[in-house]
């Protein structure tokens, strides 16, 4: 029903769009027809101007006619012949009068009137007078011509005028008529635009509720799918169950025939549980074994306590990667402080690699005489000629070592910088012996290099000298002298270089002003002595760098000049530190 209401309502619409299409075509007639009869006005005007100035000209004429006329008349209204004849004669004057004014203009003179006969003069002037009556009657014949023609064209101008005032009344009502029924139409319109305002209206609702519809509609084909999809998928676990319980059924078949062979495996399985813990006993009596045996190798009496430590250090070793090291220089390595010698003991240089890592690993820093020091020396000597390295367990001991270091004051305690340096040596000289770059070593590399700055100056100066293997510091130690041994001209003043013990000596920073560095090119170790146990012996040439063991004292051999003022100016008794 609705949508035959607004099928109607659509055709009432579309009738009267055709409606105001024709009322469109309707005004359109009614300009032109408005056109036609302004035109018509004009040309009626036109006529009108046209038929007064005919009209005045023939009243003109017609009465000078009607005067001429009345003057050719006598009393009793006919023509008088006496009249017409002195008219003549007077016309006959004018016209010689007139011929004599044009001879005169033209001649100058009267000369050829004169002598002219009376005969001669009347013919003359008959034959004008009869010229003039011809040319007036002619005049009179055209103008009735032309009052004929004028009363014709006003006839038709008439006859134009009433169909043009007839046209006029016609479209005036027509007119009348189209504005009648353009008023009706616009009462339509209105009522049709209410009409549909009404239909929009409604059918913006009628859409809403189609669109609700239509979303509701689409909302139960999502659930139909959702369903679709939920009945698909529970049939699928429904198959897949059922295949499960078959799987099940069948591997129940099967396991209660094998429940049989299990029993036995399980009873094989006791036995060897059983044999496995014994197994796991004697193991741990070995790592008690090894445990001790390391201890012991590192000089410390071993302890129950120190068990989970030792096995850690071996489990570490069991695991480290062993890799072939490259060729390289021997490494620059530092000696401990005040030692009995100012070269390493061979007496305390453990049989092998693993045997000195062993010991470091569980040396203490507060270790007397200089110990970590000296292991660390020994250390990094077995590293640079070892061919092959176990890098984890390196890293490991070296690890240990640093983390001991990081957390304490080493910035007022010397022998703690020292085993700093030597720390830096030893990583320096595991990265020069690798083919590839190890990254736990690379981030124990950095981290060294970070607490070596922290020890002042003088440390960090040595540790540029003998950066790259201290090549560059060998020749400059040997370039203070010459092929014969005497120095050269000029040599750098903060080195002392004596070519027969093949030792160096550097002035260390203000931070170390009351040492100097001895430095062996041979065996490339470095020792920090005291400027107060060197002096003279006795003579102006030689002078000694005592030790606590007197066979292991330095004399050096000063006959130049400039040896003497090196030790005059770098070795005299200083202040101490504060």
């Amino acid at each position: 029903m609705a949508s035959h209401d607004l099928d109607a309502r659509l055709q009432r619409c579309e009738d009267v769009v055709e409606y105001v299409r024709d009322e469109a075509d309707n005004n359109a007639v009614l300009d032109r027809c408005t056109a036609d009869i302004r035109h018509v006005l004009d040309l009626e005007k036109e006529l009108r101007r046209s038929c007064e100035l005919t009209s005045t000209r023939l009243t003109k004429h017609t009465q000078r006619l009607q005067q001429a006329f009345r003057d050719t008349q006598d009393e009793f209204g006919k023509i008088d012949t006496k009249m017409l004849s002195r008219k003549a004669r007077s016309l006959d004057q004018a016209k010689f009068d007139n011929l004599a004014a044009l001879i005169l203009g033209r001649e100058g003179s009267l000369d050829r009137l004169r002598g002219i006969s009376q005969a001669h003069r009347d013919a003359l002037l008959n034959s004008e007078k009869e010229q003039l009556e011809k040319n007036l009657r002619d005049d009179i014949a055209g103008l009735y011509r032309v009052i004929e023609d004028e009363k014709a064209l006003a006839s038709k101008n008439g006859r134009l005028l009433s169909e043009s005032e007839k046209s006029v009344r016609d479209k005036d009502l027509k007119i009348s008529s189209l504005e009648k029924a353009n008023l009706e139409l616009q009462s339509d319109i209105s009522g049709l635009e209410n009409t549909r305002d009404a239909a929009e209206a409604k059918a913006m609702s009628f859409e809403q509720s189609l669109g609700k519809a239509e979303a509701t509609i689409a909302e139960l084909e999502r659930e139909i799918r959702r369903l679709r999809e939920d009945v698909t998928s529970k049939d699928a676990t429904v198959a897949n169950l059922n295949r499960q319980v078959e799987s099940l059924t069948s591997l129940y078949d099967t396991g209660r025939a094998r429940a049989e062979v299990q029993d036995q495996e399980l009873s094989k399985l006791k036995a060897n549980c059983s044999q496995s813990e014994h197994d796991i006993s004697e193991l741990r009596k070995i790592q008690h074994g090894l445990a001790s045996f390391f201890a012991t190798q590192a000089g410390f009496a071993f302890s129950q306590e120190d068990l989970g430590t030792w096995t850690s250090f071996i489990g570490q070793l069991q695991h480290a990667g062993w890799v072939r090291g490259l060729e390289s220089e021997r490494p620059w390595t530092m000696l401990p402080l005040q030692a009995r010698h100012l070269r390493p003991d061979p007496t305390v240089t453990p049989a092998g690699l693993v045997e000195m890592l062993t010991r470091l690993y569980s040396v203490p820093l507060s270790e007397g005489d200089g110990l970590p020091t000296q292991l660390l020396h020994l250390l990094t000597q077995q590293i640079g000629i070892a061919n092959m390295l176990p890098l984890g367990g390196i890293v490991v001991v070296l690890d240990r070592l640093l983390s001991a270091l990081e957390p304490t004051t080493l910035e007022r305690d010397r022998t703690l910088q020292l085993l700093a340096f030597g720390l830096l040596q030893a990583v320096r000289c595991t990265r020069g012996r690798l083919n590839q770059q190890d990254d736990a070593l690379e981030a124990l590399f950095l981290r060294v290099e970070a607490l070596v700055t922290r020890c002042g100056p003088s440390i960090l100066r040595l540790a540029e000298l003998v950066n790259d293997d201290g090549t560059q510091l060998v020749r400059d130690l040997l370039a203070t002298r010459d092929d014969q041994g005497d120095p050269v001209p000029d040599p750098p003043f903060q080195y002392l270089f004596s070519p027969g013990t093949r030792l160096g000596l550097v002035k260390p920073l203000p931070d170390w002003r009351a040492f100097v560095w001895v430095l062996s090119v041979d065996d490339r170790t470095i020792r920090g002595v005291l400027c107060e146990h060197g002096g003279w012996d006795g003579t102006a040439t030689l002078y000694r760098i005592t030790s606590p063991g007197e066979q292991n004292d330095v004399v050096l051999d000063c006959h130049h000049f400039a040896d003497k003022a090196w030790l005059l100016r770098n070795m005299r008794q200083r202040e101490l530190e504060p």
